[in-house]
This record gives structure tokens, sequence and C-alpha cells, in this order.
């Protein structure tokens, strides 16, 4: 039947998108944010499968007779949808790893900038000093004589 196949084929994707979800948190732990837009990359094109999977699903269970849900059938689709929530559960665990590692790495980001903007802040306050300490205390006259 098709819609089990389908359901399979799902099930399948999914266990790709946790796959390359676990590996993707390893690579960026191990090389940092460098990597980040391949495993987004990899991620999205997984995810646009399953999509598409679950569009072909939708169709098909609507084409479904009532001589077709047969126990057996019922069966085997309420073992695709249990595997499927178990792999979901899975994915929002890897997900969560993802997301530490962006939040932890944003917030060294954000705090380098404020870094910055800080020895801006102080190199600028420096400038202004020297410039006005130099016209005041007659520094320079001697390159005139």
């Amino acid at each position: 039947m098709a819609l089990i196949e389908l359901l399979q084929a799902k099930t399948r994707c999914l266990k790709k998108f946790l796959q390359v979800t676990q590996e993707g948190a390893q690579e960026l732990a191990s090389s940092g944010e460098d990597r980040l837009s391949e495993v987004e990359r990899r991620r999205d094109a997984v995810l646009k499968a399953i999509q598409h999977y679950d569009s072909e699903i939708e169709k098909s269970v609507q084409l479904i007779t009532a001589e077709q849900k047969t126990e057996s059938v019922l069966a085997v689709v309420r073992t695709e949808y249990e595997a499927q929530q178990q792999l979901v559960a899975e994915i929002l665990r890897a997900d969560e790893e993802l997301f530490r590692f962006i939040s932890n790495q944003a917030n060294r980001m954000r705090s380098e900038i404020e870094s910055l903007s800080q020895v801006r802040k102080n190199l600028s306050k420096h400038e202004r000093f020297k410039s006005q300490w130099v016209a005041s205390s007659g520094e320079g006259l001697d390159t005139k004589l």
C-alpha cells in the first residue's frame, strides 16, 4: 500500500534528519561556527524531503477506501507513527544542543562587540585628550623654531 511506503519513507527521512543534526552538533562543537551554514543546508535538504512526504501522505490518506482500512494496515500505521514520534523527540533533544551552541556563540560575539566598543570609546577619549593637550600645552612649537 502506498500509504505505508510513504510513512516508512518519512521515517527514514526523520532518521536521516536526526543523524544530520547530531553530526552537525558534533562538527560545530569541534570546528566552530564556520560549519553552521553547511549544517543548516544539510538539515534544510532533508526537511524539504520530509515536507514532501507529509504532502504525499496527506493525499494518500484521502484516497484510502473503507475496505483498505484493515487492522493490519492500521497496526503498521500506528507503529510508524510511534516510531516517528520517538524520532521527533530525539530530534528536539539534538536541536537543543545546536541551539545551545548557537546561543553560546551569539553571547561570545556580543561580548566581543561590547569589548571592541569599549576599546573604541577609550581610544576616542584618548585621541580627544591628546589633541586638546597638545594644542594647549604648546608642544610642537620647537619644530617651528
